[in-house]
């Protein structure tokens, strides 16, 4: 059986808090969505439009932010959080591009300002 993706699993951990079990055809149904399309976002065959996210967030409360950083885990743009040792994102020196540029280093913006001068 294939992996389920980690928004799958977001919305795991949501359906695991309610009092009362939410199946994958309600879920569908609140969201507006045929309940393959739900079963599809599972195994990651295929990926949410924008606006079923929003209606994904609307649905279960779960913050648009965390279910677009798990989508984007899942095409492999972001780290797992495991392979991250828990590090927020952007939390590395790479991430801004700034920092690589080293000490005593201008920015394009600092290099025309002294060259107008």
């Amino acid at each position: 059986m294939p992996e389920q993706t980690e928004l799958w699993r977001l919305v795991e951990a949501w359906r695991r808090r309610q009092r009362f079990n939410v199946s994958q055809a309600a879920l569908a149904k609140d969201i507006g969505v045929a309940r393959g399309a739900i079963s599809q976002w599972k195994y990651g065959e295929t990926r949410p439009t924008p606006a079923n996210l929003r209606a994904l967030q609307s649905a279960t409360g779960i913050r648009y932010r965390d279910l677009l950083d798990a989508m984007l885990t899942d095409m492999g743009y972001l780290a797992k959080e495991d392979d991250r040792d828990g590090a927020p994102i952007g939390d590395d020196e790479t991430s801004n591009p700034r920092s690589r540029r080293g000490k005593g280093t201008a920015s394009p913006r600092a290099r025309e300002e002294s060259l107008r001068r």
